[in-house]
């Protein structure tokens, strides 16, 4: 797989959209395609065909749940998009009780067309044990926490691709327990902030226990490079506090 661009995260989505099935299932049904993946019950569509051009998918008669509306949909490549490899989905046809087919275009628009983006609700941050050492200080935690460049690490590794988190969840996420993705958002951005500023950052560490600095060793995830690069730029922007 050869990526357009950087994507600090490839690893590791890799491995969440990955599927890990039982030997025996799998060589038990190598020849049947609704059933290689997973039980067949559970997908409410199958794979028909799988090409450069177009993926189609039908019906699957095994699904568990209610039978799906259309009897098959399909996905068409757009030639001479903006990434290598453009998708929208073409035409989803069904059939309703008089027989009569019918076509409902998801994304229609030949002219002037762009990849759609939607949020992955995938959040990255920063953790540090507060349990012993100079972080049980507040103030050096402080001090710390004006001393990331949130913006530019996110910059470098996500370019336009990712949004700055004002607390530990995406207002996303919390949009099935607020009354809106507006309120959520709110909610959100009322909470303290800590952004990078360094002149707030040397006035905490001068009100701790280690106004002249602390050594501190920050393990981080080696698959994950984003994570070294993050530690890499706390310790640059750091050290000129002491």
């Amino acid at each position: 797989m050869k990526l357009k661009r950087l994507d600090p995260t490839a690893r590791q989505n890799l491995a969440v959209i990955s599927f890990v099935q039982e030997a025996k299932f799998g060589a038990a049904h190598q020849k049947d395609s609704h059933r290689r993946g997973d039980p067949d019950r559970y997908r409410p569509y199958q794979v028909s065909s799988d090409t450069t051009q177009a993926v189609s998918l039908t019906r699957n008669p095994h699904y568990w749940g209610p039978k799906p509306p259309m009897s098959k949909i399909s996905f068409n490549v757009i030639t001479g998009g903006t990434t290598p490899r453009s998708w929208r989905c073409a035409r989803a046809r069904s059939r309703d009780a008089g027989g009569q087919s019918q076509d409902r275009v998801a994304v229609a628009g030949r002219q002037g067309r762009e990849p759609l983006h939607a949020a992955g609700l995938t959040t990255t941050f920063l953790t540090l044990d507060i349990s012993s050492g100079p972080l049980r200080d507040v103030h050096v935690r402080k001090a710390i926490a004006y001393s990331i460049d949130r913006a530019g690490v996110m910059a470098a590794g996500y370019g336009k691709y990712a949004s700055l988190m004002r607390g530990l969840a995406a207002s996303g996420v919390l949009a099935d327990v607020a009354p809106s993705v507006q309120e959520a958002e709110a909610f959100l951005a009322a909470l303290p902030q800590y952004d990078l500023d360094p002149a707030k950052a040397r006035s905490e560490l001068a009100q701790s226990a280690y106004p002249h600095g602390f050594s501190l060793t920050i393990p981080y995830v080696q698959d994950a490079p984003f994570s070294q690069l993050t530690v890499e730029n706390l310790a640059q922007n750091v050290k000129p506090l002491a």
